[in-house]
């Protein structure tokens, strides 16, 4: 099968704290196991735990 190749423009994604509405999280552990991934706010420190890595690249199509 041939190579397609199109133009996409990388975006980032995060998640916005619940408690400060003003922090993004961060994974502070990727190596993890566990099927949930510890975070954190990088303002108020409220931990969550979620199934995907925040921030993340995701790629869209270009316009």
């Amino acid at each position: 099968m041939p190579e397609v190749r199109r133009d996409v423009k990388p975006v980032e994604v995060n998640y916005l704290c619940d408690k400060c509405e003003s922090g993004m999280v961060i994974c502070t552990d990727q190596s993890s196991a566990a099927a949930k991934r510890p975070h954190k706010c990088v303002i108020c420190g409220e931990h969550y735990e979620f199934d995907k890595i925040y921030p993340k690249i995701v790629y869209v199509p270009s316009e």
